[in-house]
């Protein structure tokens, strides 16, 4: 989505990380749950290219929310992520602002729920600290702890007082040590 980006993972567990494919019903991107009122999403087009738009309820976190099943054997996960921050004013909290927070754990599924144990330790925070209003690419490798079978992946505004996040590429990437 937008410009190419430089992704240099070669596989993704990402569906639809461009959000570029219209789900079923159309109006939202495939593998993305589903637009509830107010929940201050937007899946957006910009010249010919799709990304999603987190937009500031304040003193709330505003938020998109995956769980990534991690194939057997990842020792590790390369996360790309493009995206754009525009007019940010953060929180009152050192947190309370745009960025994606990750958690490993292992269990079952029950309903629209996950449970199971979280595993430690939990990957850095990816803090979209590029706030000028223009795309930004970020790249994180992370240390798969033992055990762990799912990502918990929620980029957000964090409890903000103003401002969007725009998210147009998410590739998460397993890499397996030989």
């Amino acid at each position: 989505s937008g410009s190419a980006p430089n992704l240099s993972c070669t596989s993704n567990l990402t569906p639809n990380g461009g959000f570029e494919t219209d789900g079923t019903p159309p109006g939202w991107p495939a593998g993305w749950g589903k637009k509830k009122p107010d929940d201050h999403l937007s899946w957006l087009d910009e010249a010919g290219d799709h990304f999603m738009r987190l937009t500031t309820d304040p003193g709330k976190t505003v938020m998109l929310y995956h769980m990534f099943p991690l194939p057997t054997g990842t020792t590790a996960l390369d996360i790309t992520i493009r995206y754009r921050v525009t007019g940010l004013k953060p929180g009152p909290a050192k947190t309370d602002d745009a960025r994606a927070v990750l958690h490993f754990l292992a269990g079952r599924r029950f309903g629209h729920l996950e449970y199971g144990h979280q595993y430690e330790p939990d990957p850095a925070n990816i803090v979209f600290d590029q706030t000028d209003g223009t795309w930004h690419e970020t790249h994180v490798r992370c240390t798969v702890p033992a055990g762990a079978t799912k990502l918990q992946f929620m980029p957000a505004l964090w409890n903000t007082v103003a401002g969007t996040l725009d998210l147009s590429e998410i590739h998460v990437a397993p890499q397996k040590t030989p």
